[in-house]
């Protein structure tokens, strides 16, 4: 789950100007759990969390001026969204989401690797390595021995 929030955000807004973290080390090393609040110029801002030591909700939510878009959990592959546009409320279903988490990222690895490519266009090379270099600084930050390029 840590990756997905990073990555959604990053897919809506590109790097972000800042990143604020905090969290905890379990005895190995690892992070524990941890929460990264990113922003963006003009106040833009996203918060993601990742916990291996407690349950946290999957969902997503999107908010802007004129509304807010929740997505249904988990939201890396959401059945459903619900776009509620002040005041009103509208569901929208997706009839052909996959119904394992992981089943839309296989057939796509499947394919492009069958097409002979080399990245996807739906999360190009650029975009993995800058969602990573952002994992990366945050485990650093939180005191975790950095991850090997």
């Amino acid at each position: 789950r840590g990756v997905y929030p990073v990555a959604l955000a990053h897919l809506l807004l590109g790097e972000p100007e800042f990143v604020h973290v905090t969290g905890s080390l379990g005895k190995t090393g690892v992070d524990a759990d941890a929460g990264l609040l990113m922003t963006w110029p003009g106040g833009v801002r996203a918060f993601a969390e990742t916990s291996l030591i407690g349950t946290l909700p999957t969902n997503a939510g999107i908010t802007g001026t004129d509304g807010r878009i929740d997505i249904a959990a988990p939201f890396h592959a959401a059945r459903s969204l619900t776009v509620r546009k002040h005041p009103d409320a509208e569901e929208v279903r997706i009839d052909d989401a996959p119904k394992q988490a992981l089943a839309a990222e296989l057939r796509e690895v499947r394919d492009r690797v069958r097409q002979g490519a080399t990245e996807s266009p739906v999360m190009p090379l650029d975009a993995t390595l800058a969602v990573m270099r952002i994992l990366d600084d945050a485990r650093t930050a939180l005191g975790a021995t950095p991850c090997p390029a």
